[in-house]
């Protein structure tokens, strides 16, 4: 199932509470021997992902430890989700309706912009990272680490020694590179529903990639929906809702 995240305008104020020192000289240094952890570090990465057709979008990826802030831009507007790993909670959020919606956790997110460790883990399910050298992106220094599966291009992670994806690559095609990163605390703020938003709950649909997904489901039946069709349903229930006023 293939999913396109699409959105209205992002929150229009919220503080980035970003400090520390982006300097590669700052960071820690990369350990060939083990696979850092994905889900401890906190900092803020300007990046650009590249979708499968070429298309770049900029993205600005705020993470604080096993919580990432994703924001963007699409063709309706600017686009925040939220994802929470440790919770296993994802979110997108709509500030044009104030609206949230709660969408499907777990496997891998198929939408245009994802969240890096996310497209990662779901490229080396199954198999064991290999360290194959070292790498510089941004001004960071890291190390490269490769996964490679029969009949599929090696999915290649260039990763810092604290966790942070500096560039991702499926075979010859660059899917994330950042552009910028700053180490340092996070506002915990950014990572909650505004308070007073109404939230509607799609979290029944499978997400791409899960065990639950059903390939031969038929579209619009339950389970089969995709994250797409979801934020355009929720968007129509608010445009009713506001003409019924």
């Amino acid at each position: 199932m293939r999913i396109m995240i699409l959105g209205a305008a992002a929150a229009a104020a919220f503080a980035l509470a970003a400090c520390g020192n982006n300097a590669a000289t700052d960071a820690p240094a990369a350990d060939a021997a083990s696979f850092p952890s994905l889900a401890a570090a906190s900092y803020r990465a300007e990046a650009v992902s590249t979708a499968a057709d070429g298309k770049q979008t900029r993205v600005v990826q705020i993470r604080s430890g096993p919580k990432t802030r994703m924001e963007f831009a699409s063709e309706q507007g600017a686009v925040v989700m939220l994802f929470d790993s440790a919770a296993q909670s994802a979110h997108a959020i709509m500030p044009a309706q104030r609206m949230a919606i709660r969408l499907a956790a777990g496997g891998p997110d198929a939408f245009a912009v994802s969240d890096p460790s996310q497209i990662w883990s779901a490229g080396a399910q199954g198999a064991t990272p290999t360290h194959t050298g070292a790498c510089a992106v941004a001004g960071e220094t890291g190390a490269e680490w490769t996964v490679v599966k029969e009949g599929a291009a090696p999915n290649v992670a260039c990763v810092t020694g604290d966790g942070i994806i500096l560039r991702l690559r499926q075979g010859d095609r660059v899917t994330w590179e950042a552009v910028s990163v700053s180490r340092g605390p996070q506002d915990p703020q950014l990572f909650v529903v505004p308070a007073g938003y109404a939230l509607q709950d799609f979290s029944a649909m499978s997400p791409a990639g899960s065990d639950q997904a059903d390939p031969a489901a038929p579209a619009g039946a339950p389970g089969a929906i995709s994250r797409e069709e979801a934020i355009r349903m929720a968007q129509d229930m608010a445009e009713k809702a506001k003409r019924s006023q």
